[in-house]
């Protein structure tokens, strides 16, 4: 019990008192885009963890598999960053596109192979 209490009486002295500016607002944009680069975080993380256990049943070359992996992984990877830089820079916003591009592509490769591989 004393463990947590010291715990969390750091945290109580550690954790700042005020927002930074920008993000005081729960609605606004560069909150937002901290609130979805820790989403992706996580969802992302679950998306890589199937897609290992599936990697396998697929019958795809495995050069295409590769690539898949290669686009999730580099999807995955930038998604959180550009994200987290938009909340500081929004002209970054705008390149969101090409994790999100990466990641569906993958995807869709990976979903083709595994319809390919139950027929």
């Amino acid at each position: 019990m004393q463990i947590a209490q010291r715990l969390y009486l750091a945290g109580l002295i550690s954790y700042p008192r005020t927002s930074p500016q920008g993000m005081k607002d729960y609605t606004s944009l560069p909150r937002r885009f901290i609130r979805l680069a820790h989403i992706a975080f996580i969802a992302l993380g679950l998306i890589s963890v199937a897609y290992g256990f599936s990697y396998d049943l697929s019958k795809l070359k495995t050069k295409t598999k590769k690539v898949s992996a290669i686009f999730l992984v580099i999807g995955t990877i930038l998604m959180p960053i550009i994200l987290i830089l938009a909340a500081y820079f929004e002209i970054i916003k705008y390149f969101s596109s090409i994790p999100i591009t990466l990641i569906i592509l993958s995807l869709i490769i990976f979903v083709y192979g595994l319809i390919k591989t139950s027929n």
